[in-house]
């Protein structure tokens, strides 16, 4: 790879905010920069929720500026979230920025004035986003590439196309750039402890999440087929684990299941997730953060898709065999469509999901793993 000059880009701003799901596909982007500019600092601002995926990358990142700016796209924003933004302005202004890369499709009116405005507030002479064909809402940039649209393009390959604008030899495959993330020593021992105390002898352990993020609750599975999925693995002799947060509803989960399933709900934080992730036979999840983390972590993994686009946020991944499963229904997908949010919320049926079965879940699994009940019992 012909790695272009470091000078005029000593010091470059990656933006991402966004939820942990999302600033995981951004890390191909960020390392392919590392790699291009070697000597360069490299800032990332992002949220709380993404600052969690920026601290497990090494020495990918240089400094992590947290900015939760909710609060300040409302209407009437508060006091004192002007009172951070303009904090914030203050210190992107005094860090010198030559660069800014804004990781975000421009979607919606609201976002392209926020990223035009924290793009012209760093005060970097080169400006550098994703612009869709036709659209004037990139006016702000100096350097873009094509959005192609949610149909077209991964999005972690869209964010490799920011960082290919301002290094044209920038390649945009996951084969070269995996999604990165490194628990740390404590976790890792943390999640050893955890296996261990499963007493699972020689049965393989399956990581089931019934969960997504908060933005669209919509991606969810029903939880009676999780249950139902769970009590079929442990027919076969595997050992299911379930796992996510408070708003995961991996008790109700557990409640329904036919055979013993253990609840890990709310026992791991993140870097632990990642860890123990990084353990199991296989993982099934919604499209969400964290079947992004157990991609990334190397986990066998399959993706259950209804409304949003597998498209754009299917697994992204070198290292380990996965498979989405989904059903052929004529308005699918409906979240994140071109270039446009599409219905969060999906449709009141959600006959997308609704009519997905146990079986062509549980076949994925074995497609993934190789296993079989006989294979397993042996």
């Amino acid at each position: 790879m012909t790695r272009p000059s470091d000078e005029g880009a000593k010091r470059l701003l990656v933006v991402k905010l966004a939820d942990f799901g999302d600033a995981l596909l951004t890390t191909p982007a960020i390392a392919a920069l590392r790699e291009a500019f070697p000597n360069s600092t490299i800032d990332v601002l992002t949220t709380p929720a993404g600052a969690s995926v920026f601290g497990h990358t090494g020495s990918l990142v240089d400094d992590i500026i947290v900015f939760e700016s909710q609060p300040f796209l409302r209407r009437l924003p508060t006091a004192a979230a002007i009172l951070r933004a303009s904090k914030l302005a203050r210190v992107l202004r005094s860090r010198r920025y030559d660069a800014v890369l804004s990781m975000h499709s421009l979607v919606t009116r609201r976002g392209a004035l926020k990223h035009a405005a924290l793009a012209i507030v760093s005060g970097a002479k080169r400006r550098v986003g994703l612009v869709a064909p036709g659209s004037l809402r990139g006016w702000y940039l100096t350097d873009s590439a094509v959005d192609a649209g949610y149909d077209n393009s991964h999005v972690a390959s869209s964010m490799l196309a920011v960082a290919g604008a301002l290094a044209p030899s920038i390649e945009r495959t996951e084969a070269l750039w995996p999604a990165l993330f490194e628990p740390g020593e404590q976790a890792h021992g943390t999640a050893e402890v955890l296996i261990q105390s499963l007493d699972a002898g020689d049965r393989p352990i399956v990581a089931i999440h019934p969960g997504c993020g908060p933005y669209s609750k919509a991606r969810r599975w029903p939880k009676e087929r999780f249950a139902g999925l769970a009590g079929r693995l442990a027919e076969e002799g595997i050992l299911p684990i379930v796992i996510g947060g408070p708003d995961d509803e991996t008790a109700e989960v557990v409640s329904l299941c036919s055979a013993p399933v253990v609840d890990l709900g709310g026992r791991t934080d993140l870097a632990t997730l990642g860890a123990l992730l990084g353990r199991v036979a296989a993982y099934v999840g919604n499209d969400s953060g964290v079947s992004h983390l157990a991609v990334a972590m190397g986990a066998p993994s399959v993706v259950v898709f209804g409304p949003s686009n597998e498209v754009a946020w299917g697994p992204w991944s070198p290292r380990a065999p996965t498979k989405v499963v989904s059903i052929a229904v004529p308005c699918r997908p409906c979240i994140y469509v071109g270039h446009r949010l599409g219905e969060p919320k999906g449709c009141p049926t959600r006959d997308c999901l609704r009519w997905l079965d146990i079986d062509a879940v549980l076949d994925a699994v074995h497609a993934v793993t190789g296993f079989t009940t006989s294979s397993i019992a042996q």
